[in-house]
């Protein structure tokens, strides 16, 4: 179109083409001279007719096409003019003049279109040269007209006789006629055309097609034409309107086969045509939409129909005829159809009302409609009697019914009909006697039989006699009688018949009857013309039978008699029927049988089994009698099978020995004890009364024992069941022979080498561990040798005999104070090569054999105590060095002595070392006294000093008018004053004086300050002249000894050069006093930390006294104020419970905890103790728990332990190790169970799926040092889908990290079909070491967070499971974490205390030692550091235009903290590092210590310092509080989580 446009806007020179053929010539190289116009005409011509234009035959009324010569002779374009000439037409019917182009690189042809049919068009097609336009050729074109749409816009009416035809003409189109022609189809008629003529002004054009014929296909064609070119017609059938039918009928059809079907007639008017005949027929209410249809073929006149049709109703008709989709209007006609006829009636006696009920029985409602019924009787005597009766519905039977007073057997004929819309049915027929009627019930008649005798009895009533002979009048009659006849089915004998009537009332009686035999009973009323009532009372009846009286006699161990007597005769004549037999069952109380046998009743076998004898009964065994008699055959349906069952009676054999007891077990559990279990004898012969255990002692065993016996009562409840027995007091290594036997008052059973007796051999092991040691006698100590002594009632041979024990001595290195062991390539299995000889080039001899002693293996050793003189053999130089010897001893020299004790050369257990024994000088007495003075002294001028230097402060600040705390030691040598830490962080330090809150502090740190500087002191002087530690009020017991290692576990360690900060001092600031709580001791010479309880390695203990080194507290001190709580802690009404600490004071708390070496928390820790220790652990001390729990000594409180649901009545079934314990949520938030063994990782997973848990967290490994801590009771990769007894796991997802594994399991109940899948989370963590805690808190804070993103807090959350391998240390640690985080989250105070108090309530030793309580507050600090770093980084970024000088303290930090748990990322808390740990924090003013810690420079002097990071106008060194990198790492301190429990059975 823009091309057309374009062309539209240019002028077109238009020349002739003979320029462009001349140009053409030229260009080819010819002059003007040789050019032959003739030849160029012709060209033209030839050339303008390659030009084609013609109509395109897809639609010849709008599309031209010019096809162009394939040669275009220079031309570059090719135009087509189209021009609208059509004659008489004015705009808007005339078309625009428009322009085609077409290019040479486009296409061959010109494709015109958008044309208008029928109008004229003058095509002109030029060619272009460069600015030249020539015409080629030009032509003029009708386009064809278009038909009339008869479908779009379009009406057609048809009638009978005409068709009217409305089309919308097309616009802007041209014709001038439009020519109809149609024709009849069938049959065959032409009609002449009819042409009309074009009104251009009208819109639409209109055809009457007239004189048609009703119901025929015309074929109508519609052409427009324009000229004398036509369009394509418009045809199509168009059918008139058929006739309606005439003359309709209908009729029912009269033959009784076929009732219920009509037939429907009609006829067609000959000048009509029809396809067919379409009917509806219904009843008269129903529409039109829900009748039936059925179609005839126009050449049928009537139908039959019987489908649908229901007798009785209103039915309406409908006939229409159709003729190609034409329906004419439709003939309604309307019948009621004849209603079926009865289906049956009776006449019978009605009883209740003596009169005869005659009833009609008729077809159901759906198969006629009935609306009432017709009867007809005639008697003998010709007497009519008619009625009639409306229907009703009895029992879902229609029926019709009426009661009349007939005369009983007498005949009448009977007939009946239907009516429904007074249109009758057919009428049927009957003639019948009427019989007389009988009810065994209304009759109140009676049938008895008893011991063989047949009674029928009338109504003993006088009244109801009476009303009986009313009714037998009326439709029995007079004269009619009662008839009974019996007839025995054995033989088909009739026996009598009997008659009787109510007027005599007689009863009637038949005796002599067979017992046991069958008789048919058949009753029923007859009148005197010989007619039998229709109700007849029939009964096949079988005579009781006789019985059995049965009793027993001469009862003794193995046998009886029992006796059966008739009891049944009565009268002279009595007889048993030949078809019954008595059963006789004989059995135990177990169901065996000992006699069953079937008798015939006969006389013959009566004698049989009148007088049974039973032997080789069982002893003590109760019998049951059992008899029944059967009379008749099992599958006889005439006359039914009778049993009857006699009185059981049971007798019981006497007792006697019992005999051999079953299943014997005997399993060891240790050297010197073994589990014996039996099931009691099959054949126990009595009531036993109890049990004996014989153990008989091998002849070869090397201690000689006397067999004994064990008495086990006897089990009364259930003589089944298995019975368990410990035998203690065995020796490992002998042979025995264990024999049970069962006991009963008749005697005990006999002893059987393979039914009740097994032989076992007990294994041996190394002697137990002693609890005492050996003793040096103190006054025998000499330069060269010393006596020791020790107890015969060491030793015990419960693991096996003792055969020899050995003396062995080790010299004690004087820096450890324990023996130095040889390096472990030289040691032998048993140490035996060491004796004197060989340890004498050690400079330390490490342990070595002195003397061997052979014993005679006893089993009790005594008491008797053995003395041995060591180091008394001279000479010992000059024997073989493999020969034991007791060689003398070193002089001045420090030893341990431990006694071995052998059950065989390689199994042996050694003492523990007795105390440390110094052998003398050679000259030691008076350079003893003289050390044992200078202690005394130097101890005595201490104490003098601190008293002076206190008074002398206190003295100074009264006189300056100043609270001036007293100073224990001088200030630096540089004058650079100590600098304290204040308890209250950011607190303003310009008050004038302390308040009186502060004052019982002061006096609990100078107390605190006194006892270090006992301990210190004490503790140098002990290690430079090595005291024996019995010195120190013998403060070391058997407990600090470590048998393993035969090292005394010591943690003495003396700092040398080191100056230390006074506890109390001045401070530069005002002149105002700040109190110390905790000291650091920093070395002169290089400023590294030395000691620190809250920096570097924190070297504590257990218990105060294995810290101080004394045995009492110096808190009992008189002057010492006991159990001070530190004014962090909130006040309440019981902090025996309870001890809050809001979070601001938090760090200081826990600073001021950890001063003295963990002082605080260690008596702290004290008072959880023995919390909740007397509560009941009933349910796991049972014999069938014990084996259930890992440890002896972690057992499961009952009011707070898990119970599974019991599955049988089974003792301990409910059973599991495992407490709620409440949470911050709820009381019952999570479960802590101990690590399941392999006989209980069932009960844990029904424990999962009762209790729903959603969460399980494991934080010990399966195996740790060699120990087994907890059963893999999880699938892995190898299986990935384990069942667990019922329940199925499977691992669906496990992800793994550096320090944990995160696994998604699916559990699905086997027990249960369609039960749901439900989902648990397992959590790993497996970085907590083998020993003590963490070394970092990152970690486990990151577990705690991650379980909780997977667990969100709920109070209606199902309980998560948490364990390690007991479930108390590491599992209440966890726990505690987890609500402290919760607590801090929401701004509440924190309570370890009081969380530790609640949860040992409800489980033992939660939070199992004083490492993991402190650790608890370690974490929770740690987790507050980071909310400080954080808010730091925050304010840092806030107030960088801010001055410099300005300080936040850690109050305002604290403030700062958020209130939610905010997420922390992996990064962050994986990496815990002291590296990661120890970052810095680029501020002016608070920068954290790096890793090694450096010395600020700009403090001068050698002084040590500690440096408040939030006090201001400082140059902080390091703003750390806590460091745990080497956290309670010494060997003192180093507790096993589950260390101290004892292996369970």
């Amino acid at each position: 179109i823009s091309k057309c446009n374009e062309i539209e806007q240019t002028t077109i020179n238009v020349n002739t083409p003979n320029d462009a053929i001349l140009n053409l010539i030229k260009n080819e190289g010819t002059t003007d001279n040789f050019i032959n116009h003739n030849s160029i005409s012709t060209k033209i011509d030839d050339f303008s007719k390659q030009f084609i234009i013609k109509k395109d035959d897809s639609d010849p009324s709008r599309l031209l096409n010019v096809i162009l010569p394939t040669n275009f002779l220079n031309y570059r374009q090719f135009i087509a003019k189209v021009t609208d000439v059509s004659p008489s037409v004015d705009f808007p019917i005339r078309d625009v003049n428009r322009t085609f182009l077409a290019f040479p690189s486009d296409s061959s042809l010109i494709n015109i279109h958008g044309l208008h049919a029928g109008h004229k068009y003058d095509i002109a097609i030029y060619g272009r040269i460069i600015n030249e336009t020539h015409l080629i050729k030009e032509e003029t074109i009708f386009m064809d007209p278009v038909p009339l749409n008869f479908h779009d816009n379009a009406s057609i009416t048809v009638m009978h006789t005409n068709i009217t035809m409305r089309a919308l003409k097309p616009e802007r189109a041209l014709q001038d006629t439009f020519r109809v022609e149609y024709i009849q189809l069938n049959p065959p008629k032409r009609y002449p055309i009819l042409d009309v003529h074009d009104i251009p002004e009208q819109k639409y054009v209109d055809f009457y097609l007239g004189n048609l014929n009703p119901g025929r296909d015309y074929d109508v064609k519609v052409t427009s034409i324009r000229g004398d070119i036509p369009s394509q017609p418009w045809q199509g059938v168009i059918t008139t309107k058929p006739l309606q039918v005439t003359n309709v009928s209908v009729v029912d059809v009269i033959d009784l086969n076929e009732s219920g079907c009509i037939i429907l007639s009609w006829i067609l008017p000959i000048q009509s045509g029809a396809d067919k005949f379409k009917i509806l027929y219904g009843p008269t209410t129903a529409t039109e939409n829900g009748m039936h249809k059925i179609e005839v073929d126009h050449t049928e006149k009537s139908v039959k129909i019987c489908k649908n049709i229901i007798p009785g109703m209103d039915f309406l008709f409908i006939v229409s005829t159709e003729k190609s989709n034409q329906l004419s209007d439709p003939q309604k006609v309307t019948l009621t159809i004849k209603p079926l006829p009865p289906i049956n009636l009776s006449i019978l006696p009605n009883i209740d009302k003596g009169l005869y009920k005659l009833t009609i029985y008729l077809n159901n409602s759906t198969k006629s409609k009935t609306e009432s019924c017709k009867y007809s009787m005639i008697d003998d005597n010709s007497i009519k009697t008619e009625g009639e009766m409306n229907t009703e519905r009895i029992d879902n039977i229609l029926l019709c019914s009426t009661y009349l007073n007939l005369i009983p057997g007498k005949r009448y004929e009977v007939s009946a009909n239907t009516i429904s819309n007074k249109k009758s049915s057919i009428k049927i027929l009957r003639n019948m006697a009427l019989p007389p009627g009988f009810d065994m019930k209304n009759f109140d008649l009676t049938l008895n039989e008893n011991n063989g005798i047949i009674t029928i009895k009338w109504p003993r009533n006088e009244v109801k006699l009476r009303k009986l002979i009313d009714i037998w009048s009326k439709i029995i009659g007079n004269g009619s009688t009662l008839q009974i006849k019996v007839e025995s089915l054995s033989d088909r004998k009739v026996i009598k018949n009997f008659s009787t009537n109510p007027y005599s009332a007689k009863d009637i009686i038949i005796p002599n009857l067979i017992r046991g035999a069958c008789y048919n009973i058949e009753i029923y009323t007859l009148t005197q013309n010989g007619i039998v009532s229709n109700d007849k009372f029939e009964k096949n009846l079988r005579i009781s039978m006789t019985t059995f009286d049965i009793n027993t006699e001469n009862i003794s161990k193995t046998s009886t008699i029992v006796t059966f007597n008739d009891t049944g005769k009565i009268g002279d004549w009595h007889e048993n029927s030949e078809d019954c037999k008595v059963a006789i069952l004989i059995n135990d109380i177990h169901g065996s049988n000992v006699y069953d046998k079937v008798f015939n009743m006969q006389s013959n076998d009566k004698k049989l089994f009148s007088r049974i004898v039973l032997n080789n009964l069982k002893s003590y065994t109760k019998y049951a009698v059992n008899s029944q008699i059967t009379c008749g055959k099992e599958n006889d349906n005439i006359c039914s099978q009778s049993t009857r069952t006699m009185n059981m009676i049971t007798f019981e054999t006497e007792q006697d020995i019992p005999g051999y007891i079953k299943n014997l077990t005997v399993k060891t559990l240790n050297s010197y004890s073994c589990h014996v279990s039996w099931k009691p004898p099959t054949e126990p012969n009595g009531f036993i009364t109890r049990y004996l255990i014989i153990i008989n002692p091998d002849k070869s065993n090397l201690i000689e024992e006397s067999p004994w016996t064990l008495t086990v009562n006897g089990n009364f409840d259930n003589n089944n069941k298995k019975i368990d027995s410990i035998v203690d007091n065995l020796v490992g290594g002998q042979k025995y022979s264990i024999t049970v036997l069962a006991v009963t008052v008749a005697g005990t059973s006999s002893v059987s080498n393979t039914d009740n007796t097994i032989h076992i051999q007990m294994p041996i092991g190394p002697p137990p561990k002693p609890t005492t040691s050996v003793e040096v006698i103190q006054n025998t100590v000499r330069s060269t040798d010393l006596s020791i002594r020790y107890n015969m009632r060491m030793l015990s041979s419960k693991n096996g005999p003792i055969i020899k024990i050995a003396i062995i001595v080790a010299e004690i290195d004087p820096k450890t104070e324990m023996p130095r062991e040889p390096p472990s390539h030289t040691l032998m299995s048993s140490m035996s090569s060491y004796t004197w000889y060989k340890v004498q080039n050690y400079e330390i001899s490490p342990p070595y054999i002195t003397s061997i002693t052979n014993l005679k293996p006893q089993k009790n050793w005594g008491t008797k105590s053995i003395s041995e003189v060591i180091g008394i053999e001279p000479n010992c130089e000059l024997k073989d060095p493999d020969v034991v010897c007791n060689g003398p001893l070193k002089a001045n020299t420090l030893y341990r002595f431990k006694l071995r004790m052998y059950t065989a050369d390689n199994l042996w257990t050694d003492t523990n070392y007795s105390e440390i024994a110094k052998t003398d000088l050679l000259k030691s007495g008076f350079m003893f006294r003289t050390i044992l003075l200078f202690i005394l002294l130097a101890l005595s001028i201490a104490i003098a000093i601190i008293f002076f230097i206190c008074i002398n402060n206190c003295r100074m600040s009264k006189k300056n008018g100043e609270k001036k705390r007293p100073v224990l030691f001088g200030e630096s040598s540089s004058g650079s004053s100590s600098i304290g830490i204040d308890r209250n962080y950011g607190s303003s330090s310009k008050s004038s004086s302390f308040s009186s809150e502060t004052t019982p502090n002061h006096k609990q740190n100078q107390w605190a300050a006194f006892k270090m500087l006992i301990r210190n002191r004490t503790a140098e002087i002990v290690n430079k002249f090595s005291l024996d530690q019995s010195s120190f009020s013998n403060h070391h017991t058997s407990k600090d000894i470590d048998t393993t290692s035969n090292c005394i576990n010591t943690n003495t360690q003396k700092l040398q050069n080191s100056s230390r900060i006074s506890m109390f001092s001045n401070t530069e600031d005002n002149n105002k006093n700040t109190p110390i709580s905790s000291p650091i001791m920093i070395n002169n010479t290089n400023g590294q930390l030395v000691s620190s309880p809250m920096v570097g390695p924190i070297k504590s203990t257990k218990t105060l006294k294995q810290r101080t080194g004394f045995d009492k507290k110096l808190e009992n001190l008189g002057t010492v104020p006991q159990k001070i709580i530190l004014n962090t802690v909130i006040k309440t009404d019981n902090l025996s419970r309870s001890r809050p600490v809001k979070i601001e004071n938090f760090l200081e708390h826990v600073r001021l905890m950890s001063a003295d070496s963990d002082f605080r928390f260690s008596e702290e820790y004290e008072e959880l103790r023995n919390i909740g220790v007397n509560q009941t652990c009933i349910a796991s001390e049972l014999p069938v728990n014990r084996s259930k729990n890992r440890f002896t000594n972690i057992l499961p409180y009952d009011h707070s332990r898990v119970k599974l649901i019991s599955t049988d009545d089974d003792e301990g079934s409910d059973y599991i190790n495992a407490n709620y314990i409440p949470g911050f949520n709820s009381r019952r938030e999570f479960i802590a169970a101990q690590g399941p063994l392999p006989s209980t990782r069932d009960h844990f997973w029904k424990m999962v799926w009762e209790q729903q848990v959603p969460f399980i967290v494991a934080l010990t490994k399966c195996v740790e040092k060699g120990r087994d801590k907890c059963h893999q009771y999880w699938p892995d990769q190898d299986q990935l889908s384990v069942l667990y007894n019922d329940i199925e796991v499977t691992l669906a997802k496990e992800t793994m990290y550096d320090d944990y594994v995160l696994r998604e399991l699916h559990l699905t109940h086997m027990s249960y079909d369609n039960s749901p899948k439900k989902i648990v989370y397992h959590l790993h963590y497996k970085a907590w070491p083998d020993f003590g805690v963490p070394n970092h808190p990152g970690g486990i804070l990151h577990i705690v967070r991650l379980f909780r993103s997977k667990v969100p807090p709920s109070k209606n959350c199902r309980p998560s499971i948490i364990h390690c391998s007991a479930g108390v240390g590491r599992s209440g640690t966890f726990i505690a974490i987890d609500r402290l985080l919760q607590c801090m989250a929401i701004n509440q105070p924190l309570d370890t205390f009081g969380i530790v108090y609640e949860m040992r309530l409800e489980r033992c030793q939660m939070v199992q030692n004083e490492q993991q309580y402190i650790f608890i507050h370690l974490c929770i600090a740690h987790a507050i550091e980071q909310e400080m770093l954080k808010k730091q980084n925050y304010i840092n970024i806030m107030s960088k235009n801010q001055s410099k000088s300005q300080n936040i303290g850690q109050n305002q930090l604290l403030k700062g903290i958020p209130i939610t748990n905010m997420p922390h990322s992996h990064e962050h808390d994986s990496q815990y590092s002291p590296q990661h740990y120890n970052g810095i924090l680029l501020d002016h003013q608070y920068i954290l210590y790096t890793s090694p810690r450096q010395k600020n420079p700009s403090i001068q002097g050698s002084a040590n310092v500690w440096i408040n990071p939030c006090q201001p106008n400082q140059i902080n060194e390091g703003y750390h509080t806590i460091d745990i990198r080497d956290f309670h790492q010494n060997p003192i301190f180093i507790e096993e989580d589950e260390g101290i429990a004892e292996s369970g059975l």
